[in-house]
């Protein structure tokens, strides 16, 4: 089934939507499919689950409404459905890296402003992009070269270990191409 119009259906429901209680039932219903499946659909699509986009849309609007109105903070919260100025304040420079008053006095948008084009035409594309077949591509033949060692991160981050193990695979590689091998390195041809 192609759920492109749903989709298109559901986004327009949640914009006109925003300063309502929104839930994922109440959204699903809109468009008559299950909520486990609404779900799974919009995250695949739209690469967000469907309440964060309805938080980020709210986040938007409401920083689009602070630099447009003198509203007070606590009043922009409650009208895009947060409990607390303290919840909304959190949620805001979670998401946009600054405080609402620190946004007010810079007077620009933030990352968005408006719905995002996710018009049909752009979700039809978005869903063809999903169906392209993989290409198989046949390479050269590359050869690899190292030296077997463990290193875990938290030590070679205190004791930079993968660089003097990689000037080690470097000394030994320089003195291989006299010498035919040596036993504590591996060379592996990898077909590409």
């Amino acid at each position: 089934m192609d759920y492109i119009k749903e989709l298109d259906v559901a986004l327009n429901f949640i914009e006109m939507n925003l300063e309502s209680e929104l839930h994922l039932d109440l959204i699903s219903s809109q468009v008559n499919i299950s909520p486990y499946h609404f779900h799974r659909i919009f995250k695949a699509v739209i690469h967000e689950t469907v309440m964060e986009y309805v938080r980020s849309r709210r986040l938007s609007e409401a920083w689009s409404e602070l630099c447009r109105t003198d509203h007070r903070i606590i009043d922009v919260a409650l009208k895009y459905q947060f409990e607390t100025q303290q919840s909304f304040t959190r949620a805001f420079k979670s998401f946009f890296g600054v405080t609402p008053a620190v946004a007010r006095k810079k007077q620009s948008i933030g990352k968005t402003s408006g719905r995002p084009a996710f018009s049909v035409k752009v979700l039809e594309h978005i869903r063809d992009a999903d169906r392209t077949e993989p290409q198989i591509v046949f390479m050269p033949t590359i050869k690899l070269i190292g030296v077997p060692k463990y290193i875990d991160l938290k030590t070679n981050l205190e004791k930079s270990l993968a660089t003097k193990a990689w000037n080690e695979v470097m000394k030994k590689s320089s003195a291989n191409r006299t010498q035919k091998a040596e036993k504590d390195i591996w060379c592996s041809e990898i077909p590409r």
